[in-house]
């Protein structure tokens, strides 16, 4: 491992695809195939939780934000987790070459269960080093801690975000960061990152030239 650090302040759609897990959950409420793959399919909703009327089922109220997470939380979905295509390659590789840290948006009580799923997966558990949010930690907060901590350590590194306002966090410690567009439009990154990668194959070049 080298002397700079590689921090991806995010999971889902760069480490882990939770399309298939996000299927199984809303079948199971009651929506419709065509409707749900049109939903999880669509990079507009990967950051939502969908709102439906049907014959049957009406999910459609501020409470169903619960009854989601109560199905999508439980172990049995956890586990149609895909890994992210490229991720278990490209967090292999760079593992070598960086001390690799991810900050996941999960909390703690689903730690046990997503770590072992990630062993399952074939990521190299470890050479990495894998954070969760306390239940009651706001995310910007959780995020911006263990941020200090790991620039305490390595002053210099890169950040990996999907998300412009990650960015914005790494910044206030001056780590180069690029971004991955698997959940918001390239556009959107504009003035936030160095460059943008659409792939781990992109993320794997441009890293091994720093």
């Amino acid at each position: 491992m080298g002397d700079f650090a590689l921090v991806i302040p995010a999971f889902d759609y760069i480490i882990v695809d939770p399309t298939k897990r996000k299927y199984a959950t809303y079948k199971e409420i009651g929506w419709d195939d065509m409707s749900i793959s049109d939903y999880v399919n669509n990079k507009e909703n990967h950051e939502r939780i969908a709102d439906f009327i049907t014959n049957t089922v009406s999910f459609s109220a501020s409470s169903r934000r619960n009854r989601f997470y109560d199905i999508y939380n439980r172990l049995d979905m956890l586990n149609l987790e895909e890994a992210y295509p490229g991720a278990i390659e490209g967090i292999t590789h760079l593992s070598d070459h960086f001390e690799t840290y991810i900050i996941t948006d999960r909390t703690e009580d689903l730690q046990e269960d997503t770590i072992e799923h990630l062993k399952k997966l074939g990521f190299p558990k470890d050479k990495i080093h894998v954070f969760f949010k306390k239940t009651h930690d706001s995310m910007h907060n959780y995020k911006r801690t263990v941020l200090r901590e790991i620039s305490i350590k390595y002053p210099s590194g890169i950040g990996l975000v999907t998300h412009p306002k990650d960015a914005q966090i790494l910044g206030l410690y001056e780590y180069s960061v690029i971004g991955f567009d698997s959940i918001i439009e390239e556009k959107e990154f504009s003035g936030q990152t160095e460059f943008v990668c659409h792939t781990w194959d992109q993320i794997r070049s441009s890293l091994e030239n720093q």
